[in-house]
């Protein structure tokens, strides 16, 4: 499997996971089970982009460069999200809660979609399907 291919999977299922989010705030869920589930989806997002960092992106840099580039983008809204996701999983109130989820959820929908249009083809292209397998056999496995 391709690297690449692992997080469009993991992309998959993170927008589940916020379409589910979106309909307990619409429904008033308990800010308690909103955070509780916002818990949930932490861990494996912020492994996901720990993952994309540390395998993908050093490659894509190399033949890219940092400055300005989209990687540099994507690595931005990585320290953003991370700065979000620790607002959503304190205790906020509901009122907190509503509106960084609403920017967060933005910004993960737009982040996977620029992944997925541009960086994963951009990928393909660049390091070929050979060297993105490898990287995907370098990712730890999940504890």
């Amino acid at each position: 499997m391709r690297i690449t291919d692992r997080f469009s999977k993991e992309h998959t299922s993170f927008v589940a996971q916020l379409d589910g989010l979106q309909a307990a705030c619409a429904d008033g869920a308990p800010v308690g089970n909103l955070v509780h589930t916002v818990r949930l989806l932490a861990t494996p997002l912020l492994q996901h982009a720990e993952n994309e960092e540390v395998l993908l992106f050093p490659d894509l840099l190399e033949r890219l460069g940092g400055e300005g580039g989209p990687v540099e983008v994507l690595q931005q809204e990585h320290v953003t999200i991370h700065g979000q996701v620790d607002k959503l999983i304190g205790e906020p109130s509901r009122a907190d809660f509503l509106q960084v989820f609403g920017q967060f959820q933005r910004l993960l929908r737009e982040h996977i979609m620029k992944e997925e249009d541009v960086v994963f083809p951009l990928s393909a292209e660049l390091l070929g399907d050979t060297r993105l397998t490898e990287l995907d056999a370098e990712i730890p496995p999940a504890v």
